[in-house]
């Protein structure tokens, strides 16, 4: 049982067939218990706690619908498209464009040129500078 308000945490824990309470959330659902008052958070502690069939019913449906890989063999299915793409791309994907423009451009845009006279990162990088530029 998980008591909270709004969060992604919710739809996890419902994955796990786990009924949620929670408190003033911005999307309920009949796939959990929403209250809106603090008086009412314990009885709904205790109506979830007994595992209402229905309840239950709509989590499931909740789940099923979100996720549809819920059968235990996600991890079979990972070493599958592992062995496939070994088998059928490894080495024949072409590689990503060297695009110098657009590192030119967000470095310009941050201010950022490791390079250059006015550079002084370190003392390392003043020795190679004065080495380059000062002959």
């Amino acid at each position: 049982m998980l008591l909270y308000d709004s969060s992604s945490i919710i739809i996890e824990f419902l994955f796990f067939d786990k009924p949620v309470v929670t408190y003033q959330n911005t999307t309920p659902g009949d796939y959990l218990i929403d209250v809106n008052s603090s008086e009412l958070i314990g009885p709904a502690i205790e109506k979830v706690l007994n595992r209402p069939q229905e309840l239950m019913d709509n989590i499931r449906k909740f789940s099923d619908n979100h996720q549809h890989y819920r059968d235990g063999k996600s991890f079979a299915r990972i070493l599958d498209a592992v062995d496939d793409f070994i088998a059928n791309y490894k080495g024949k994907i072409k590689r990503k464009p060297l695009n110098l423009f657009r590192k030119l451009q967000t470095r310009w845009q941050i201010k950022y040129f490791p390079f250059g006279p006015h550079y002084t990162a370190g003392k390392r990088t003043n020795t190679i500078h004065k080495y380059l530029f000062n002959k």
